[in-house]
């Protein structure tokens, strides 16, 4: 885990997995993030019922999207992977919550 966030109230846990964009990290590597690293191994604590994947980008790119090869930009994906979210938390009967933050910093350089 990247950074673990325990509360001081409860036994309550929450996880956040970074990935660095630019480190040519495709689009099955970032879903695969989410739902085998995020959810598959990090929340597997019974108090660990939320994580977020953040998903940072230095320099401007694109993915190709592997169900139609079409280019995709960084919205684009992050919309995907928060799909994804949105699935995992119903398969899992919203018992944990998850979150897709992106921050792009092509505009800071």
């Amino acid at each position: 885990t990247d950074i673990r966030l325990l509360s001081v109230r409860s036994n309550g846990q929450a996880v956040i997995e970074m990935k660095l964009a630019n480190n040519g990290y495709t689009i099955p590597d970032l879903e695969k993030a989410l739902a085998e690293q995020l959810v598959g191994q990090y929340m597997q604590h019974d108090n660990c019922r939320a994580g977020c994947l953040l998903v940072t980008m230095s320099k401007a790119r694109h993915w190709d999207c592997p169900d139609t090869g079409a280019k995709l930009n960084f919205e684009a994906v992050l919309a995907r992977l928060r799909t994804q979210a949105a699935e995992l938390e119903m398969r899992m009967n919203h018992e944990v919550r998850l979150a897709v933050v992106g921050i792009d910093l092509t505009e800071a350089f």
